[in-house]
């Protein structure tokens, strides 16, 4: 279908009941990478987040909405950190799926996420906590799972920030910005339990299969 699989990482997909017309989603795009006459692909800005974050979007005229990022990204990038405050955990995949849906003229039935990298993976696991709320959390990782990525987000407002697991920062970068990064298999061991602890709010991504 024009997919590009090769290049993507992690996704959040749906498909439309009833097919798109590309030039009422062509508006929404910031950047078109490729277009034909079956589909679009490009990059969507995200408000409040910097042109890094932008999403890329393939949107197909049989109904299919894929909105992705490259496969050297963290899965954690996917959290939209700057809005957490301790209840729900959006992700910006979702954002954007919303965003080109309503230019589309289609509703979105509830959307399924993929990590083209790890196509033998079944579960996508999102653990937040904030800096007002206690700050920490402990996880057992069972070793009966098989762990395919383990990576963190993270929002400063002002001062230090951090992520921390098991007393080892990944320090932040300053005043209202969003970070992300990766954790080492070494760093989160199954069967042990880890205490990770953050300033302002953070999230832990894990890709994994159960068995």
């Amino acid at each position: 279908m024009g997919f590009p699989q090769d290049e993507a990482g992690i996704s959040a997909y749906f498909k439309s009941a009833s097919p798109v017309t590309l030039a009422d989603v062509k508006g929404v795009f910031r950047v078109i990478e490729s277009q034909t006459a079956d589909y679009i692909i490009g990059s969507v800005d995200v408000v409040d987040y910097a042109e890094a974050y932008d999403v890329h979007v393939f949107v197909h005229r049989d109904g299919w909405l894929v909105a992705y990022y490259l496969s050297p990204d963290p899965v954690a990038k996917i959290v939209d950190i700057r809005a957490y405050n301790g209840s729900r955990i959006d992700t910006l995949l979702e954002k954007t799926l919303n965003i080109v849906a309503v230019s589309a003229g289609v509703p979105v039935p509830g959307l399924t996420y993929y990590d083209f990298r790890y196509p033998n993976a079944t579960h996508l696991m999102l653990i937040g906590e904030t800096g007002g709320d206690g700050n920490s959390f402990t996880v057992q990782l069972p070793s009966t799972f098989v762990y395919y990525s383990r990576s963190w987000a993270l929002v400063n407002w002002g001062g230090a920030a951090y992520f921390n697991v098991d007393g080892q920062n990944s320090e932040s970068i300053c005043c209202g910005n969003p970070y992300y990064g990766t954790l080492t298999p070494a760093k989160l061991l199954p069967d042990v339990v880890h205490t990770i602890t953050v300033d302002d709010e953070g999230v832990l991504a894990l890709v994994y299969r159960a068995p």
